[in-house]
């Protein structure tokens, strides 16, 4: 794995034997949002005036056995999409990529090329929200995919626009989806994706059409709550197959309130419903969740003091829709439930923690 602080390292390593350019499988060429200019000066001075984009360029193009790409576009100046493109044509065993920074302008980047993918990430450029309303740009994900669309297996879309008008992705079984809008709702997902099998989300966005504005889906607002229930309304309405994911097994959410939202259902039940951050306040919206999904583990990871100290005070929220009480509040929580409450629910664990490596469980 090869990141913009290592380039050096990696020219080095490439100038002591060229044929070892052949050994690279994975290539990373991002950092963190704030800090990429500065490390892409940085690396430009050391290499003593050597063209940069060049050596990437250059770099990617011998790297004929790669199987994972990942790149942020507008880190560095002259990546044009045609460059991009004619880069990506001569990487005919990439399995996975990851393009951050996108913008409409490069979506024919992956036309003819990348016959081996099978999974992408495309995040398109920010768009932060100063309050609850933002316009929102057109930014559509699908035409940067219309030639692989029967062979995409994981697919992760951020800050984008999600309409129904695309081909369906028959073979998608993993689905993350972050900052999207999607204004049709599940209908539209379950259409597209047909085949999900576990679905990540975060930052759902509504939309209010009277004054073509978006609101991130923050149950704390009322205006908001108001938009979840009319669009949950509408969603149950639907025909259960337009609505279900049969093969759904694993969920990873923000908080409840995404999946009350879309109202997804899975007459099977999943395996697990894992809480990544925010537990929701209103245990009817929890509990009709729990009765969509019908989980049989329950998962809240808190990543902070200040997201445990929340997760402290809303347990009553957690336990009420599903065990009715909790037995202990302590730092790592075992809760257990009467064995008839968990006959009915169909529950085998309920895990709380600090971090991944910090569980209990019943």
């Amino acid at each position: 794995m090869v990141s913009w602080r290592r380039l050096e390292s990696l020219r080095t390593f490439m100038d002591a034997d060229s044929s070892r350019v052949s050994l690279l499988r994975r290539l990373e060429l991002e950092t963190g949002e704030a800090s990429v200019a500065s490390h892409v000066d940085s690396c430009a001075k050391s290499m003593r005036g050597e063209s940069l984009r060049a050596f990437v360029l250059q770099t990617v193009r011998r790297c004929s056995n790669l199987v994972v790409l990942s790149m942020k576009l507008p880190a560095f100046g002259g990546l044009t999409p045609m460059v991009v493109r004619t880069t990506l044509g001569d990487l005919p065993q990439l399995e996975e990529l990851r393009l951050m920074g996108v913008t409409q302008a490069y979506q024919d980047v992956l036309v003819g090329a990348l016959p081996s993918l099978r999974s992408v990430e495309l995040s398109f450029e920010y768009v932060s929200w100063s309050d609850l309303k933002t316009p929102w740009p057109s930014l559509d994900p699908f035409p940067f995919l219309r030639d692989h669309a029967s062979q995409i297996e994981q697919l992760t879309i951020k800050n984008a626009l999600i309409h129904d008008n695309a081909e369906s992705f028959p073979h998608v079984h993993v689905l993350d989806l972050a900052g999207v809008f999607v204004p049709d709702g599940i209908r539209t997902l379950v259409r597209l994706f047909p085949a999900v099998e576990e679905l990540s989300t975060q930052f759902f966005c509504l939309g209010n059409l009277e004054k073509d504005r978006l609101y991130l889906l923050n149950p704390g607002y009322a205006s908001v709550q108001t938009l979840v229930r009319s669009a949950r309304d509408k969603y149950m309405s639907l025909p259960l197959h337009e609505r279900t994911w049969p093969h759904l097994r694993r969920v990873s959410t923000r908080n409840a309130s995404e999946l009350y939202y879309l109202g997804v259902l899975c007459p099977a039940g999943v395996l697990s419903i894992d809480f990544r951050a925010e537990i929701l306040k209103q245990a009817d919206w929890l509990s009709e969740v729990f009765d969509n999904l019908r989980p049989k583990e329950v998962s809240c990871h808190a990543y902070s003091m200040t997201m445990w100290h929340a997760f402290e005070t809303s347990m009553e929220y957690i336990v009420k829709p599903l065990l009715h009480r909790s037995v202990s509040v302590a730092r790592d929580m075992v809760l257990r439930s009467p064995q008839d409450l968990l006959q009915q629910h169909q529950l085998q664990s309920l895990v709380v923690s600090r971090d991944m490596s910090q569980s209990s469980s019943i």
